[in-house]
């Protein structure tokens, strides 16, 4: 049985809903509480406090919860540079011709597609305050959301105007997600063109954490990919998916 839903201060809705779920309740752990990392009824994390007050239990070491804490609390850029550290491939910061490539800027830190823009140069932004990248060319966006480890919702970002080209910011005012049934997983394009799903559930911190979404750009004239970001409570608003990741969270974690 879980104990709380460990949440991030400024994120309520999905940390709410699945702990309502469980019939448990959410908390912002504090220096005076204790987070509980494993064991019998742990806590389940959709956010993670410092180490210092958490506490493991029953086969998850600190050097494991270490590793999550300086991930996900590091700005976007260190982030991606994590993940392309682990051996996926994320969007190139170097090799930008002017004049023929576009560059994604954004701030080191954001949520929900603030301040996204597109440059021409790859200088047009403060590297203390924002990050750039060469633009991918994608035709698809998909998001996998893994409880414990395990590859549990896969969604596909559906557009509001077919029209919406790469250079556009795709977001909540003109896509919504799909959920792709898990039979058509294995015809999808990440399954049938690439290696993302191994070589995700090889990553030490999509085995690692509780609760992680993937955000993948796929382009499918040339079967290319990229991880854009991973996220430690990315948003469920489809009721069927809180439940699923709600019976997830309640079964034991295996390894």
């Amino acid at each position: 049985m879980t104990r709380f839903i460990i949440r991030h201060p400024h994120i309520l809705t999905t940390p709410r809903n699945v702990a309502h779920e469980l019939g448990c309740r959410t908390r912002i752990a504090r220096l005076y509480h204790e987070a509980r990392w494993g064991g019998i009824n742990p806590d389940f994390f959709m956010h993670y406090p410092p180490p210092a007050i958490v506490q493991t239990r029953r086969g998850r070491t600190l050097n494991e919860y270490v590793e999550l804490f300086d991930f996900f609390s590091s700005n976007k850029r260190d982030q991606r540079r994590g993940i392309a550290r682990h051996g996926l491939p994320v969007p190139t910061e170097t090799n930008f011709v002017i004049g023929h490539d576009k560059m994604v800027v954004r701030p080191l830190r954001h949520q929900g597609g603030a301040g996204w823009r597109i440059s021409d140069h790859p200088n047009d932004y403060d590297p203390r305050t924002h990050y750039g990248a060469k633009l991918f060319p994608k035709t698809h966006e998909y998001r996998i959301i893994y409880v414990k480890g395990k590859p549990i919702i896969f969604l596909k970002k559906v557009k509001n105007d077919r029209n919406l080209q790469a250079d556009q910011p795709w977001n909540h005012g003109n896509t919504h997600f799909s959920t792709i049934d898990r039979v058509d997983w294995p015809r999808s394009n990440l399954a049938v063109h690439t290696r993302c799903f191994q070589l995700l559930d090889e990553c030490s911190i999509i085995r690692n954490a509780d609760y992680v979404g993937v955000d993948i750009l796929y382009n499918r004239n040339s079967h290319d990919w990229c991880i854009c970001e991973f996220n430690s409570c990315p948003a469920l608003t489809i009721e069927a998916n809180i439940k699923e990741v709600a019976s997830a969270i309640q079964r034991p974690r295996e390894g």
